[in-house]
């Protein structure tokens, strides 16, 4: 599993989630795998994205991205949203370290 990061969920250029290319996440030939994340921190929005190869989806912001290049079956799925500033609780909460509770 590999995680990425973005600054916003859709503007199909560098930086932005639809921009990562299934094919080449990286420019080194890096292919994106199925159960990947993607961390997308906005300006005032943190979004957990999972990536999924089946049966491709219809973009629908911010629930389903598609990636612009190479999408095929490809897609990300919002699976958590949470302001910034409660970013550090949730880490908190449910981070498995000794301590956290």
């Amino acid at each position: 599993m590999n995680r990425y990061w973005a600054h916003g969920l859709t503007g199909g250029t560098a930086g932005y989630l639809d921009a990562i290319d299934p094919l080449d996440t990286d420019t080194k030939g890096t292919a994106l795998a199925d159960g990947d994340f993607c961390d997308v921190l906005e300006s005032d929005m943190v979004s957990v994205y999972i990536a999924h190869e089946s049966a491709g989806q219809s973009e629908s912001d911010p629930d389903i991205i598609v990636p612009d290049t190479n999408p095929g079956n490809w897609y990300w799925e919002l699976v958590e949203r949470y302001p910034q500033d409660e970013g550090p609780v949730t880490a908190l909460l449910y981070a498995n370290t000794a301590g956290a509770f």
